[in-house]
């Protein structure tokens, strides 16, 4: 159950993977508010237990990627599929 109060994002980020092969690789460059909100709890639990994240990279919220746009950006790679036992 995804909160009202999410970012479209959210949405388009976690439909993609019905699009996504089995095994094959996503690369987001997204807003990191689902690293530290109530509603990214969601998205939190849905990466760590249904891929394997590759990277995450964090910009320091200081280091804006886009013109005009003030929050801080997350790079995450992530393969299509439940992550390793010890991962």
């Amino acid at each position: 159950n995804i909160q009202k109060t999410s970012s479209l994002y959210i949405y388009f980020l976690l439909h993609s993977f019905r699009w996504l092969k089995d095994d094959g690789i996503a690369g987001w460059l997204i807003s990191s508010e689902f690293t530290a909100t109530n509603y990214g709890k969601e998205v939190r639990d849905f990466l760590s237990t249904r891929t394997t994240i590759l990277r995450i990279h964090h910009f320091k919220p200081e280091e804006l990627q886009f013109d005009g746009v003030r929050t801080a950006s997350t790079v995450i790679i992530l393969r299509n599929s439940p992550p390793p036992k010890r991962h």
